[in-house]
This record gives C-alpha cells, structure tokens and sequence, in this order.
C-alpha cells in the first residue's frame, strides 16, 4: 500500500510502529475553525483530517460540517489520500462540463483514468453537483479496490433497515463499505442513499478507513517471523488471499514476501515448506503457530507427529538456491491472518486452483456428474437472456450461507456474479436461505416460506454434508422438496450440489434422486476427494474444521456449477425442440413419501384463534414474519386438521433475534397437561396415523425471555 506523503513516516526512525500498529500518527495542532467545537461527535475527525493535509476548510475560520460535499470535492481529497501526481492530466477529461483548468480538472481527469468514475450518460461528470450517499459508498468502495488495500471486517450497523431502496447498482458497494466498518447509517438504522453526504460525515469516513487499513505487505497485525541469516532481524507476513485461492498459498507467495524483507534475492534464495505445513497454515489462521527444531502447534492445540517431524516436516527453510544449502533461522512465531485485499467479487471462469492441468481436467470431469433434462434450465437460459427479471434461490446449509467463505467469495455469492455477468440484461433477485447445521428434513419443512414464496427460477439445493447417512426423514426430506419445487407453476430448473470433505454415503442418494428428475449434479464432493486423495490439495481448503472449505473450497465449488451451466447452455444451442421440452415429474418416487404434502400457517397466511400478548414481527432469520412473545401467561391458541404437525422456531443464529432469547414452549393438546417443548428450530409436536382436528394452547415456558414461533407446518 502506498502511504499518502502527509501519512508518511521515517522508515528507519519508525519502521516498528508502522508494523505492529493500525494507527496513523497527527500532530498535536489547535483547529482554526470556529463551527467546529470540542465535545461535537466530529471534533476528532475533523481534526484528523485537518492535521493529516487531507481537508481544509472553507475558509479559513470555518470548516462547515454540516455542508454539503460535491463530486468534485471527493475526487480531490481521494487524489491526496493517493499521494496522486495529478498535474496535466485535466488537459482531457473526457466530460463535456469539465474544462481544464478549473481547480478539480486535474483531479477528475486522474479518477476518470483510474476508472474511479464514469461520469453521466450525457458526458457530464457535475462537478458541483453534492455526491449523494449511494454515489459515495460505489465511489469508496472503487478506491479501495484500486488501491488493493485489505480492510477486515468491523461492522458498525446490521444490514440497512432501508436496505431495499439502495439502487442494484449500488447495493453490493453499500454492503461492502458497510462491513468494513466506514459508513454508518442513521439513528434508525438507515442508510439513506439518496441524502447527501455532509463534510463531517466524509471526514468521519475517512478516518475509519485509514486507521483500519491493513497493508498487504505489512499486515500490522504482529505477524512476525523472527527470521535471521545471523543477526535476527524481523519481518511481517500475510497469506494473501489471492494467493490463498489461487494455488492455496503457496511457498512461492512466503518466499516474495519474506526474503527481500531480509535483504535476500528471491532469485538466489526460495522459502521450502511441507504441505503438512502449509496445510496447517492454511487452516488455522487467526491463530499462533510457532515452528522450530521442537516442532510445530498451534493454539489449537494440535501437534504434527513424532514420525513427521522426525521426517524434518516442522522446519519452515529458507534454501539458497545455487547450492542447495538450508540457510539457518531461530524460531518462528506466527499470529497468522487472511488478508482479503481487493478480490471480492472474483469470476469463477477465472479461479486457477493452483495445481497440475491433469488432475484439474479430472477434477472438472468427476465434478461435472450430470447436466440433466434440458427444458427448465432452457427456460430459464432465454427468460434471462430476453431481460426479464428473474429471481435465484439457494437452500442449505452454513456453507450455503456463506461459512469460512466471507461476504464476497462464498459460492452463492460467487455464483451471483457469474450469473449477472452472463445474463447483463436480467434484473436478478438472490434468495439465500442457508442455515448453519440443518438438513433436508427440516429445508423441507421451511421449503414454503424460505424459499417458494419467491417464486424462483433457478434453484440451488446444497445438504449432503449435514444430512450425513441416509435415513427416512432426510431421504424423504430432499427428494419431497424436489417434488415440491418441481411442482410450482414456474417450472425452475434445478441444480444439486454435492459438499462433502471425503465423500458421504447421501451424495450417491442424491444422484439417484437426480437422474429420477433429470436434474443437474455438480460433484464437488468427488472431485475434491479425488485430489485431496492424489495430494494436490490440503484437507484444509476444502474442509479446515472437518466441515467448512476456506476460500479455495468455495471457488471451486462456484467453479463446478458455472462449468455445468457452462455446458449446459452449449447444449441447448443445438437441442432439438423435442429435447427441450420440460418434461412431467415421475409420478413414483425414489425414496418413501413422508412429508410431500405439507401446508404451512404463517403470520401472513393464518389469524389465530386467540393470541393474547403475542405479537407478530417481520424480522424472523429467513422467515420474515412470525410471532413472538415474552409473556409467560398469554396463551397462542393454533388449530389445524392433520395427521403430523411441526413447530418452526426463529433462529438465535439470525441478525436480528432478540437478546433475551428462549426457544422453550409450553403446550397443551387438545386440553390436556402443558408439556416443555424445546423449539429450537423446529419441533414434531404430534404424530399420528389417522387424521384428526387438534386444537393447541401455546405458552412461554421461561419469565423475561423472549420465544419465537415462525411458523407451524403439518399434513
């Protein structure tokens, strides 16, 4: 990163500070600006950016806080945090209201060249125009991006209450800018796109954004290597995440960024690590390792084996190439982080997974289990392509939620990507009802409110690896949402895909139920086994706790299903018109029917008998609506007429369940005794042979806490 001259330090003088510390160093300097009072909620940024040569004010006794900033005014301040030589380069700017020499020409034309803006689609830039809140944060989030800086993930607001009125086109820069912890929204939670942003509030801004930036190079995170060729000298270290994704971190990424740091050529020298090694490094980040001649552990806990280290797998080397000699080093201390950079939003067409062609091409074949009947998936391919909003769905579980991935390189999101690169015209709407640790049971029984009220066009079905071993209630479980999916009057296409860290006994399950349907499987799972069998690559990319692949796991898993889409779309340019008829849904089944015919009572469906004290809210985890209450007198009365019924709870794992939370219930059947329930997302309250009307009374078990009911399912 390159550090604005008014940021700059003495290298030598300061080299540690810079190193183990986020913070950026002002003068002690009294503010000149009489409308700026100490005590004011921006004092200190105002003052921070004064100090620092990166605002003035607009005069020389007033700051203004409360004004207005124009376009104009940003592009200058974002040229000086670049430390940008900006001179000359407002000769030509390209906007038909931007002639040069005017006192913002030079900066312009440097954030046109830096494609930082793009200007209006009548040649204008409106210099003078106020930037408004959505045009800041697309504006922030391109200048970080160019300038690669690495930001983690400090969150000052939950998603946007207003979330929902932030333009397409600015959404995703919004939440990116957002999770970085630079940009607020007001006392209501709202971002307000539309408002403009005052002088104090981009002061504010940047504050955040440069006491939070962590160098790429220099992680300011105290990784430090106590590397030495004989006098000890210190260096810090960061996997990057590009390096991290493309080819799992490699040796390669170490040696560049340690070796010059030491005054060795990366030319003559080369930093050697075992894969047992870098596996390790891989898969616990965000933690300490030490490597020595005792070993190598973690804070974890783990330990390689007495017969690897004595195989000299726990030295971290640094080998001079020309000779082949092992240049000597004291211990190594690691506090080890991902650092993101730039990379959100990588194609999946681009993902180099860092190993040989030949196991890749396999990996590509195996993955590429079925492309399926053609009919849905045409449907959908021409909807798309004829501009028509279309809306995406993904159920699973964490790993479809986005676990270990980060908001920008989980599959789904990933997938998004591709899917509005492919289809430019589509106005495209994404359904992520991903839950960390369930099942096809249970997304069988949320499958309504989660996902069909949609109404999807495509759809993603990720569950193997929760559902474990087969059984009646998650076979049941997946092949009835099929049905159910299948059933809609929509007619979406379809894609499965298989997750699994060493293959599980439901993949083969789910391929049957595919090959019954004429669905498209993308086979992560064996593909990634087969790899990780021939040693191409480590346990921890695709599975670092057991479970949850980093990065690398899920671009490739993006990969697979952008692959059978890929060929999937080949094939219908083509196909005959009989080939691409959508056909009917077998009327037999793969497994037995339990759970297919399910009717769901919810808060927009269902007006209870009685409700008491409960009350219904809209902010349920996945759900939307449902009721809650913290009342343990008030009764919930529910009827239904069925043979099996299912209690939905809310999710304590959801951004917006109360803190006080409770997930047990009292009920009583049909006048019977109150029995404790535990509805901790979801409960079988009854279960019989014959159908028959029940009448339910549904209280709060526990005093001061608060229970959630999202919805009752039964059939």
């Amino acid at each position: 990163m390159k550090i604005p001259k008014v940021l700059r330090f003495s290298a030598l003088i300061l080299m540690a500070a810079v190193l183990l510390s986020s913070a950026v160093f002002t003068a002690d300097t009294t503010l000149p600006f009489k409308d700026v009072k100490s005590g004011k909620w921006y004092y200190n940024p105002i003052k921070y950016v004064y100090d620092n040569g990166i605002m003035n004010g607009m005069t020389k006794n007033t700051f203004e806080p409360e004004g207005t900033t124009t376009r104009a005014q940003l592009v200058t301040i974002l040229s000086r945090l670049d430390d940008a030589e900006i001179k000359g380069m407002g000769a030509n700017t390209g906007f038909s209201d931007v002639p040069a020499g005017k006192w913002y020409s030079d900066a312009i034309g440097w954030a046109a060249e830096k494609k930082l803006v793009n200007g209006y689609s009548d040649g204008t830039f409106k210099p003078n125009a106020p930037i408004l809140r959505q045009e800041l944060a697309v504006l922030l989030d391109r200048f970080i991006a160019y300038r690669e800086d690495a930001l983690p993930e400090k969150p000052i607001t939950e998603s946007f209450a207003d979330q929902n009125k932030i333009p397409k086109w600015a959404s995703g820069a919004v939440e990116r800018i957002r999770l970085s912890g630079i940009i607020a929204g007001d006392k209501a939670g709202n971002f307000n796109p539309k408002k403009t942003a005052t002088r104090a509030e981009i002061a504010t801004m940047i504050q955040r954004y440069l006491e939070n930036v962590e160098d790429p190079m220099f992680s300011r995170l105290k990784n430090i290597y106590s590397l030495a060729e004989g006098d000890g000298k210190s260096v810090d270290i960061h996997l990057l995440l590009r390096e991290r994704i493309n080819g799992s971190g490699t040796p390669f990424s170490l040696s560049e960024q340690i070796l010059p740091q030491l005054g060795l050529s990366t030319e003559t020298y080369a930093i050697e690590i075992d894969k047992v090694n870098l596996e390790m490094l891989i898969a616990d980040t965000d933690c300490n390792m030490f490597f020595g001649d005792d070993g190598i552990y973690n804070s974890h806990g783990k330990s390689i084996t007495e017969e690897d280290d004595n195989k000299g797998i726990s030295k971290l080397r640094i080998i001079n190439k020309e000779t082949g000699e092992v240049t000597p080093y004291k211990t190594v201390m690691l506090n080890v982080k991902r650092s993101t950079g730039p990379f959100y939003g990588m194609d999946p067409e681009e993902f180099n997974p860092g190993i040989s062609s030949e196991v890749y091409e396999e990996m590509k074949n195996i993955a590429r289990y079925s492309l399926g009947d053609l009919g849905r998936y045409a449907a959908f391919i021409d909807k798309a392509e004829r501009g028509e909003p279309v809306t995406v769905a993904y159920i699973g579980g964490s790993i479809t939620r986005g676990a270990s991935g980060g908001p920008y390189h989980n599959w789904p999101r990933l997938t998004e990507n591709w899917l509005e690169k492919t289809f430019p015209n589509s106005e495209m709407t994404f359904v992520n009802a991903g839950i960390d640790g369930t099942g096809s049971e249970y997304g069988n029984l949320r499958l309504a409110s989660n996902v069909l009220d949609h109404e999807p066009d495509l759809f993603f079905i990720e569950f193997a690896l929760n559902d474990g071993s087969p059984n009646s209630e998650n076979m049941d479980g997946f092949e009835s949402m099929i049905r159910r999916v299948l059933s809609t009057e929509k007619k979406p296409a379809i894609m499965i895909l298989l997750v699994g860290n060493s293959g599980t006994e439901m993949c083969d399950y789910m391929k049957s139920v595919a090959d019954h349907y004429g669905i498209s499987v993308a086979d992560y799972c064996g593909a990634a086994k087969y790899a990780l069998d021939l040693g191409e690559i480590y346990s921890g990319e695709i599975a670092y706790d057991g479970s949850h692949p980093r990065e690398w796991g899920h671009n490739f898993m993006s990969q697979t299903l952008v692959l059978n889409f890929r060929a999937i779309m080949e094939k219908v340019k083509t196909a005959s018109e009989e080939d691409l008829v959508i056909k009917d849904i077998p009327e037999d089944r793969v497994s037995t029917a339990i759970n297919e015919d399910l009717q769901s009572d919810r808060p927009l469906t269902y007006t209870p008998e009685s409700m008491g004290n409960w009350k219904v809210v809209d902010n349920i985890y996945r759900f939307g609506h449902g009721w809650q209450c913290d009342d343990t007198t008030s009764e919930f009365v529910y009827e239904f007429t069925g043979k099996e019924l299912y209690i939905l709870g809310g999710h304590s794992d959801g951004p917006d369940y109360p803190e006080n939370e409770s997930t047990n219930i009292l009920v009583s059947i049909d006048g019977g005794e109150f029995s404790h329930y535990d509805c901790d997302r979801y409960v079988r309250i009854i279960s019989e042979n014959e159908v028959a009307t029940h009448r339910l009374v549904i209280k709060a078990e526990t005093e001061g806490t608060t229970v959630t009911v999202a919805e009752f399912v039964h059939h």
